[in-house]
């Protein structure tokens, strides 16, 4: 059983109870993590056991009521005066069990939580490609019911996720521990980017959209280091807490320690997210083939303001003919000069008079960039040519 207070600090005594109510199931409940909305809303997240109650038969449902005799992760959001249950749902899969472990809060009131799964068929939605591991991410909006409630639910990485925070923009960072084993995170503007101990601390940040890694760094020395606490400055300031057993781990600024004290260490520092990327504005776009040039926009993420950056495409593939053909583009160099955050690949288009059965299309691939920026996440796009000839038919 769960059991949740509210408190006024101003009190003392038995006065300063202002609320209290349990959450209960068939099973064990544990209540890992809650957030208050600036409206007053209680948002809770944990573990519980089967037959968790809606509360009020006014409940938004969540986009899983079915406890599917598991152990699952749950999340609800409660009134200010905890006496209304406003939306509940559970969170996993329907052959091992899921837990709940950290959530936070945007300034709409949508849910991040954060935690652990063994399920194998864990529900995902708008996943993030790479993402195989045992760690989950999931986007509930708690304002509707149902499916719909569910924004986004993906698989990351293995290991421990012991923090969530959110970013002004919608961005997600979690924060934790990443075993020497199992499902690896990918490293993405790293300041470093391969374990280098036991159990490696880690940061990663991603897109509002949660299916796109927009920072990931490991942090540590040779032993075990592990995050615990993250707070987010701005979009990409991150501010970090947690221990350590490495007599080595990384130093910088003016620290008041340089040194292991000996057993575990606390430490704690801020990270700037802020990677300069380069990719792709959209992953296709088409139009007829009388068009004529079509700009394919490139954007450079987080500019940098005073180096120039450059940044290497080629066709790879796709149905069109080049050379004059169908169309004229080959490799080429976009250059960013600094605080440049977009540049166009110029495509010329051919009309060629002869009706196609189907659309053709040219796909252009980022393949390298010089200066500070690295290649993004969208490197790939598919542009389509719609034929605008018809048959004609002589007898």
């Amino acid at each position: 059983m769960a059991i949740l207070f509210r408190v006024n600090t101003t009190l003392s005594g038995s006065a300063s109870l202002v609320a209290s109510r349990s959450i209960r199931s068939a099973g064990t409940t544990l209540g890992y993590d809650v957030a208050l909305h600036s409206n007053g809303d209680v948002y809770v997240a944990g573990q519980s056991g089967t037959a968790l109650p809606a509360y009020n038969p006014s409940s938004l449902t969540g986009f899983k009521t079915d406890d599917n005799s598991q152990v699952q992760g749950f999340f609800s959001r409660l009134s200010a005066n905890l006496e209304t249950t406003q939306y509940v749902t559970y969170i996993g899969g329907t052959d091992a069990q899921s837990w709940a472990a950290e959530l936070a809060l945007d300034d709409s009131g949508n849910a991040y939580v954060t935690g652990r799964t063994d399920s194998t068929n864990f529900p995902l939605k708008n996943q993030y490609v790479a993402g195989t591991g045992n760690q989950f991410i999931v986007k509930i909006n708690s304002a509707v019911s149902g499916a719909d409630s569910l924004v986004y639910s993906t698989r990351i990485w293995t290991g421990i996720n012991r923090d969530i925070a959110v970013d002004s923009t919608g961005a997600v960072y979690v924060a934790g521990s990443h075993p020497s084993s199992g499902a690896t995170m990918p490293a993405y503007g790293a300041l470093y980017s391969t374990p280098s101990g036991l159990n490696d601390a880690f940061i990663a940040k991603f897109s509002p959209s949660g299916n796109i890694l927009r920072f990931s760094t490991y942090f540590g020395g040779s032993d075990q280091d592990q995050i615990f606490s993250i707070r987010v400055s701005g979009e990409n300031t991150v501010y970090f807490i947690g221990d350590t057993l490495s007599t080595n781990i990384p130093v910088a600024g003016s620290p008041f320690r340089t040194t292991s004290a000996g057993g575990k260490d606390a430490f704690y520092g801020v990270m700037n997210t802020a990677v300069s990327s380069a990719e792709f504005s959209s992953a296709s776009s088409s139009d007829s083939e009388t068009i004529g040039s079509v700009s394919i926009p490139v954007v450079l993420l987080h500019p940098d303001s005073s180096g120039t950056n450059t940044v290497s495409y080629n066709v790879t593939g796709g149905t069109a003919i080049g050379g004059g053909e169908d169309f004229t583009l080959g490799s080429g160099i976009l250059t960013f000069v600094p605080n440049d955050t977009s540049e166009n690949i110029i495509l010329s288009i051919q009309d060629d008079q002869l009706d196609e059965v189907n659309n053709e299309t040219i796909v252009i691939q980022l393949t390298g960039t010089t200066g500070s920026a690295i290649l993004g996440n969208l490197l790939t796009h598919t542009y389509s040519i719609t034929d605008n000839d018809t048959m004609t038919v002589q007898i």
